[in-house]
């Protein structure tokens, strides 16, 4: 097998996706599993419409080519760009907005392909990624009802993403509300009242969701078995879908902290004067993955450093002699697992 390898354990997230699906239809609600976590790999997304996750999300309109082949329902999460508009509504069936210029692009672009696409609005709910504020999505609502080539399927809020902020039941009671004057004005039912993603799960539990607020963009959770907030487990969900398997290419005692003079870049490195060391140098570097934020799955092997192409492990208290060839296995978390799955030089198994 060729490393570093990244290990995708079938079983573990096929029971992740049906243990969230039980627990959505159990709560009366429902959820986009999100894609973009591994980069929408087929073998994954082959597992998730096999058994019946079929509401899929991702961010990347590359994705979206295989995502077309096993998708009910598509869904872009990231606010599209005018220069990609056309794209959009020939791979989506739906995009989250919050632009009126971007929406009318859309719905000029679903004219001209005899579409109507569908947009979930976002609101600014306190955390200040996407979003418009109540007062200017009440407006945007009042034209976008009547533009003829997209539809307004619901209204959206996004929490714990770039201000960190928790969503909590008075957020979530501010996105039931505004659902409730829609419908009211309007005459017809919001189809997604989207709360936001893995961070509400914790609401979801405890049964917290006010009525209307009905769907959340499932990605973090799906895959590492957390919600994100306050990052416990969820009831059911394996936290070991991944492990990440690298080479060892140099295994030798040295100092522990280089000789010379060091160079003037950025902030000078710091190392502890704590004499030899067995260490390991592993075939995965920052060009692959963040090392530093790896997890090792053994006791006894301490991160020391790393260059593009490398990762250098203390191993001195490790209970066995590594040699060349030997391999090591880490956890990782949903930023790394991300960059991995990007990285082209990372091999990704099914096992």
């Amino acid at each position: 097998m060729r490393n570093p390898t990244l290990m995708i354990d079938k079983v573990k997230f096929r029971d992740n996706a049906l243990k969230l699906s039980e627990l959505f239809y159990s709560k009366n609600k429902k959820f986009h599993a999100v894609t973009k976590g591994f980069c929408s790999h087929e073998g994954m997304v082959q597992i998730l419409a096999d058994n019946g996750v079929r509401n899929l999300a991702d961010s990347r309109l590359e994705n979206f080519y295989i995502l077309g082949n096993y998708a009910d329902n598509t869904l872009l999460l990231r606010l599209p760009m005018l220069s990609e508009v056309a794209e959009v509504v020939a791979l989506c069936d739906m995009s989250l907005n919050s632009e009126w210029e971007t929406i009318c692009a859309l719905s000029d672009a679903a004219l001209v392909q005899q579409k109507i696409h569908r947009i979930i609005l976002m609101l600014e709910l306190g955390d200040l990624r996407e979003g418009a504020s109540l007062e200017e999505a009440w407006e945007m609502i009042q034209k976008i009802v009547n533009l003829r080539g997209v539809r307004l399927a619901g209204i959206g809020a996004n929490f714990k993403s770039y201000g960190g902020i928790i969503p909590d039941p008075g957020k979530m009671q501010i996105l039931n509300d505004f659902a409730e004057r829609i419908e009211q004005r309007y005459g017809f039912e919001l189809e997604y009242v989207s709360g936001g993603n893995s961070a509400n799960l914790w609401l979801l539990e405890e049964n917290a969701l006010p009525e209307k607020v009905n769907h959340l963009r499932i990605g973090e959770a799906l895959l590492l078995g957390r919600e994100t907030t306050f990052r416990k487990s969820v009831a059911g969900l394996h936290h070991d879908v991944f492990t990440l398997r690298a080479e060892v290419i140099e295994a030798k005692r040295k100092n522990s902290v280089p000789e010379g003079r060091f160079a003037k870049t950025g902030r000078p490195p710091q190392f502890k004067e704590i004499g030899m060391l067995n260490r390991v140098i592993l075939a995965l570097g920052g060009i692959d993955v963040e090392p530093r934020g790896l997890r090792p799955k053994y006791k006894g092997i301490n991160y020391l450093g790393h260059s593009l192409d490398h990762a250098i492990y203390d191993v001195t208290a490790f209970n066995k002699q590594l040699k060349l060839g030997d391999t090591l296995e880490f956890s990782v978390d949903y930023r790394n697992l991300i960059r991995l799955f990007v990285s082209p030089y990372v091999n990704k198994v099914l096992v």
